[in-house]
């Protein structure tokens, strides 16, 4: 078959794949946002149906030797690279039967209902069977994959590429050397926390505070929607239409500050992505790690610094007129960035927060590699209270708080702390070239944006994470960028000495 028919071949099921994901997309959006929980049961088994058709049209005979064929000839850049990374899927997935992944659909569809209602209750009991079940799938979907040493790493693999227990280890050795003692010493401060941080704001106002930051960050409503979920996510559709959600609650307004300002990063990476990519893999392959540190890097970096609240503060205080008519801007930074330690990750201050990937980093190796799924919630207890030192009372502020298990994302969270150690890398690359205090004070945050996109975004997943990094920094990755920018930072907020560090 010439080159040309090969090409026309490929583009038919390139499109085919594609309507079948993007209705996947849809349905699962809606799943966590609108949809009615009575309709779950036909629900879910029309999603593992079309996931099954999807997997099964991926894996197919034809389509496959269609990839093969097309790999051994001469073809553009584009199309060279799609084909290298829709063969590494598949060589993922070629060994899986169809009527395992389209169980293991079902399975984690009905896990994430039941975790949603297990958080409501705090009732961890109705969610344990659901868990269980989807990591004995989760590991027998991993068994089909070739060359499987290590079921963890292979995990981990599936979230970046090329990344392994070894180099997760080595990140958290750095962790546990240089920034525990630190956090012991802020801690031993005993700052007392902020009392606005408490202040009661509707949520009305707290919708008006989204449309504040939402411009300022230049997420345009002509390619991204806002909506509200039981824990935020981002969804990508396209790169013209990508959605994300967040959670409002009374007693803390600044949970969705930092939740709107993180999946926007999300956002905004997957829009600033070259259009010439649209409907390509490469689009979306870029790994979750890299995916992180554009999302920690607004939400830490940018959205904790004085610089972005020197402009959008006045703003702030103007719409939250009672509730923070007697705090100033530098009160408000300060409290921003009260550290602590606490329960809930996604809440977690930015300092203490690699201990929260910690702790789930290791259950998940020992859930995992050692086959340790009994009294999990017992275990999530024990872990918060060697390393940070507290206890959770319930299950909803214990095993129940974070959503990535429901959906079998073992080996998802090391890259949260890996994208905020990259985050900073590239904070310190960039703030070589532009003074990023300066533009912030100024509301410029488009040319922050525009370095985003021409040195990371434009890429998709064109890069490897390594090869990004060497490419943006002009050297690997270091997590001393990561300790210094903290270190430095907490020592100036809470005039800490950070000598024993």
């Amino acid at each position: 078959m010439e080159k040309q028919q090969l090409l026309e071949k490929f583009n038919t099921y390139r499109k085919k794949l594609n309507a079948l994901d993007l209705a996947l997309t849809t349905m699962n959006f809606d799943l966590n946002t609108i949809a009615p929980k009575k309709g779950g049961a036909y629900r879910f088994e029309a999603m593992s149906n079309l996931y099954g058709q999807y997997f099964e049209t991926s894996i197919s005979t034809d389509y496959i030797n269609t990839l093969l064929q097309l790999s051994e000839l001469e073809l553009d850049e584009l199309m060279k690279k799609e084909i290298e990374l829709r063969l590494i899927s598949y060589n993922k997935n070629k060994n899986i039967p169809v009527e395992l992944a389209t169980k293991f659909s079902l399975a984690t569809n009905e896990s994430f209902e039941a975790w949603q209602e297990a958080k409501e209750k705090n009732d961890y009991s109705l969610f344990e069977p659901h868990l269980k079940k989807v990591i004995a799938l989760s590991k027998e979907m991993v068994s089909y994959q070739d060359n499987v040493v290590n079921t963890y790493e292979t995990m981990l693999d599936n979230f970046e590429q090329g990344l392994t227990q070894q180099k997760v280890d080595a990140f958290f050795t750095v962790i546990q050397e240089r920034l525990v003692p630190f956090i012991k010493q802020v801690v031993d401060k005993k700052i007392v926390k902020p009392e606005f941080l408490s202040r009661p704001v509707s949520l009305e106002k707290q919708r008006q505070v989204t449309e504040l930051i939402r411009n300022y960050l230049d997420f345009n409503p002509e390619y991204s929607y806002i909506s509200e979920s039981a824990h935020p996510f981002s969804s990508t559709f396209s790169i013209n239409d990508t959605r994300i959600t967040t959670k409002y609650l009374e007693n803390d307004f600044t949970s969705n500050i930092f939740s709107i300002v993180h999946e926007i990063g999300h956002g905004t990476y997957n829009h600033q992505v070259d259009s010439q990519y649209e409907g390509y893999a490469i689009a979306d392959a870029m790994s979750m790690s890299l995916h992180e540190s554009q999302s920690r890097f607004l939400e830490n970096n940018i959205g904790r610094s004085y610089g972005f609240w020197y402009y959008l503060y006045p703003q702030l205080q103007e719409i939250l007129k009672e509730e923070l008519a007697d705090v100033s801007l530098d009160e408000f930074i300060l409290g921003i960035n009260y550290s602590e330690p606490s329960l809930i990750r996604i809440e977690a201050d930015e300092l203490t927060y690699p201990l929260h990937i910690l702790i789930r980093y290791n259950m998940e190796q020992r859930m995992i590699n050692e086959n340790i799924t009994d009294n999990l919630d017992v275990l999530w207890a024990d872990e918060y209270e060697k390393i940070l030192g507290i206890r959770p009372k319930t299950n909803s502020e214990g095993i129940l708080q974070d959503v990535h298990w429901s959906d079998a994302s073992f080996g998802y969270f090391p890259t949260y702390a890996l994208g905020s150690a990259y985050a900073c890398q590239f904070y310190n690359k960039l703030n070589e070239s532009v003074n990023i205090e300066e533009q912030l004070k100024q509301g410029n945050f488009v040319v922050i944006k525009e370095w985003l996109k021409e040195n990371i975004h434009q890429y998709g997943g064109y890069y490897l994470t390594d090869e990004i990094i060497f490419r943006v920094c002009g050297q690997s990755f270091d997590p001393n960028f990561y300790c210094d920018y903290l270190i430095e930072k907490f020592t100036k907020l809470f005039n800490v000495s950070g000598h024993s560090v």
